[in-house]
């Protein structure tokens, strides 16, 4: 049995690299398809403000990409081990962090676009002052990055065992859905509790799938987090490319059952994994 857990360990961080990837290759897709092109058409246009027009672009992109491959960079270069496994998979967790850090971010400062492009009349001023949230999101993810360099590190031991790493990552799930209660409308305070107890559900379920995966509770709780991001993050880009042709039932009705499918498919993939290595 102790000599299959790393084979286990192996296995289970493979499933969460492919992941992480493939995820990464829907988001160009989803940003080109539903960012990219039909911005750089505005372009043909001689009548409109081709420096906005491209500086609100980069700013799309750059909310879109930078903060994510940012972060898988650095998740990468901080691991001192020499497992490349590892490495790739340390820089998809960070990858993680950075999507929930940038969904409380954005979201945060949703409030203040208007008055910000109001107080700034030059778009390309305005656009780098509404970018503060991948700077913030970049400044956390580095802060952490740091302080697990300094600390000694196992051979093979990922940051899903880092405390703060565990803690950082159920602090911005936490503190996104208490922002998005706090800031809800009359009338939307049950579709706010929804989200949270929808949140909660898959998260719930994950950690109870996860429970002969993952003795550690914390690193359970962690690992059930990043697979419930993983369905969250393919019902985002989904709607992107759906968005392109209009929102209708059957799209919506195809956006939740594919993030569910992703999510799914994680677990059966992490749980069957687990078993073969007993």
């Amino acid at each position: 049995m102790a000599t299959k857990k790393p084979i286990t360990d192996t296995s289970q961080k493979k499933i969460t690299i492919i992941f992480g990837y493939s995820l990464f290759v829907v988001a160009i897709i989803a940003m080109i398809v539903s960012t990219v092109i039909p911005w750089s058409m505005l372009l043909l246009n001689a009548t409109v403000n081709h420096l906005n027009i491209i500086m609100i672009l980069l700013s799309f992109i750059a909310a879109s990409m930078v903060p994510f491959l940012v972060a898988y960079v650095i998740g990468d270069k901080i691991t001192r081990t020499k497992n490349k496994v590892t490495h790739h998979y340390n820089g998809v967790l960070f990858g993680v962090l950075a999507y929930w850090l940038s969904m409380f971010f954005s979201y945060a400062s949703s409030s203040t676009v208007m008055a910000i492009r109001k107080a700034v009349p030059q778009v390309w001023l305005s656009e780098i002052i509404i970018s503060w949230p991948i700077l913030a999101t970049i400044a956390i993810i580095t802060i952490i990055a740091v302080r697990y360099h300094a600390r000694t590190q196992k051979a093979g031991e990922s940051v899903i065992n880092y405390k703060p790493y565990q803690v950082l990552l159920l602090a911005s799930v936490v503190a996104l859905l208490a922002l998005t209660q706090l800031s809800a409308s009359d009338g939307y305070q049950l579709y706010a509790a929804l989200y949270t107890g929808v949140f909660a559900l898959f998260i719930g379920v994950s950690y109870l799938v996860f429970k002969k995966v993952y003795p550690l509770k914390s690193v359970r709780l962690t690992n059930a987090i990043v697979a419930f991001s993983f369905g969250s993050i393919a019902m985002g880009f989904v709607g992107q490319l759906i968005s392109v042709v209009g929102y209708n039932i059957l799209g919506t009705l195809a956006i939740t059952g594919i993030g569910i499918a992703v999510w799914a498919l994680y677990l059966c993939l992490v749980v069957r994994s687990a078993k073969k290595a007993k």
